[in-house]
């Protein structure tokens, strides 16, 4: 009776991974077939079309879009980290009170939970003007917006959690204040920050409403171009279903490569307010 409720457990867990893994599943299966097969998940081709991904890749620009996501990916990942991690430490190391702390965490907090669609008409009008429309540094800047308030609460609830004494002893030790922070803090902070990093990565190359407004062609993504590939009257299945996993498989190597910090960054801090 006692290996029952454990292999009730693991049972649970394996149904429970299932239902989540099976839509992408689906996707893949989908992405190898015909399309006049792509209706029927149990109805397979006569052999796998792979000529599918490279249809998707060639389809409405979707190369250029996924290299346009990847740099304006990165570019936002890397402004957001330095920002956040300069701004979340000056904040919890501040003299100011709690309660000060408190009022700006909000602040900030509040920032998520803004609809995108109240940025765009501003952004838009502003980047007509400043000549950022249509350009990956555009992007890169609006996207601030939606990833360095994350990154900024993130990393204060990470850096809390740090010792301080450890820092006084640097400085002790005649470390300034450059050194302390690149040699002590960003150490022992690297999990809060490659968490914040992944959210915010995957904040960008997901998002739809912000390229669809301030970007065209030049810096168009992958997700207005896969919403493009819609035909007259008619999907093309699996090519969309190929492109579909031509932007999972990214997500899915980012987080397998770093899944250890991931889970770090959310038990040390990054969970509590």
């Amino acid at each position: 009776m006692k290996k029952i409720g454990p292999i009730l457990r693991y049972a649970a867990l394996v149904l429970i991974a299932l239902f989540f893994i099976f839509p992408v599943i689906w996707m893949l299966v989908t992405s190898l077939k015909l399309p006049v097969d792509a209706k029927d998940f149990f109805r397979f081709s006569a052999a796998p079309q792979f000529s599918n991904y490279v249809d998707a890749w060639q389809t409405g620009g979707f190369g250029k879009s996924f290299v346009n996501t990847l740099l304006i990916s990165i570019g936002t990942v890397l402004l957001s980290l330095f920002a956040g991690f300069l701004a979340a430490y000056a904040l919890m190391r501040s003299p100011i009170s709690d309660r000060v702390k408190g009022f700006f965490n909000r602040g900030v907090n509040s920032m998520r939970i803004i609809p995108e669609m109240v940025f765009l008409i501003p952004l838009f009008v502003l980047y007509q003007q400043a000549h950022l429309y249509d350009t990956r540094l555009g992007m890169i800047l609006a996207f601030q917006v939606l990833t360095l308030p994350y990154c900024i609460l993130l990393l204060c609830n990470f850096i809390r959690e740090l010792p301080v004494d450890l820092e006084w002893a640097a400085r002790l030790d005649g470390c300034s204040e450059a050194r302390v922070l690149t040699r002590v803090v960003l150490p022992l902070a690297l999990p809060g920050i490659v968490t914040s990093g992944i959210l915010a990565f995957i904040t960008v190359w997901t998002s739809l409403m912000f390229p669809l407004a301030l970007a065209y062609s030049k810096a168009q993504t992958i997700a207005v171009s896969i919403s493009a590939f819609k035909g007259y009257g008619a999907f093309n299945w699996p090519v969309m279903a190929a492109a579909s996993m031509i932007v999972t498989v990214p997500q899915i190597i980012l987080f397998s490569l770093c899944n250890k910090y991931l889970i770090n960054g959310y038990t040390m801090g990054a969970v509590k307010e």
